[in-house]
């Protein structure tokens, strides 16, 4: 009998099959029976368009899941998730310092991640905002002194008459 360690995997299902929860339920619950797994926590975290297309798929849906493992059997976990038509990718983390209690809070708390939003720059153009925050140059000038009676001085390399 081997040691079981918490894991976090962030699955990532194809659209179709993510809309059903109950199949996605399904087909996590049997990956963990053939990884000898016990599952902690299971959330749908967020379906989202994504950022390229991944095996055809423009959207995909995110669930965060929690569970205790054997460590010899995540490579088998990867395998059969490489191999299931539901699953487009999976990334899975080793938490050795988390609880259960401590898995279970983490996934009831976490969000899906919202990006900032764009700040308003007003009439000052994209290219124009890194420069605001550099300082001018020291601009040069010749200054010309005045004597007290308020005429010109003249410069030294200026002709007389």
């Amino acid at each position: 009998m081997s040691v079981k360690r918490m894991y976090e995997a962030m699955f990532l299902f194809d659209p179709t099959a993510g809309n059903n929860w109950d199949q996605v339920q399904e087909v996590v619950g049997r990956l963990m029976e053939r990884s000898e797994g016990e599952l902690v926590h299971l959330k749908k975290w967020d379906e989202r368009r994504l950022a390229y297309e991944v095996e055809g798929r423009k959207r995909g849906v995110y669930v965060l899941a929690f569970f205790m493992a054997p460590t010899e059997k995540i490579v088998d976990l990867e395998r059969d998730i490489r191999l299931s038509e539901e699953i487009i990718r999976v990334l899975v983390i080793s938490r050795p310092k988390y609880s259960v209690e401590k898995a279970k809070e983490v996934a009831e708390t976490s969000e899906a991640y919202v990006a900032p939003p764009h700040h308003d720059y007003g009439d000052e153009s994209y290219e124009d905002r890194g420069r605001r925050r550099r300082p001018a140059p020291p601009v040069e000038t010749e200054e010309v002194a005045v004597d007290a009676a308020g005429d010109d001085e003249l410069n030294d390399n200026q002709p007389t008459s």
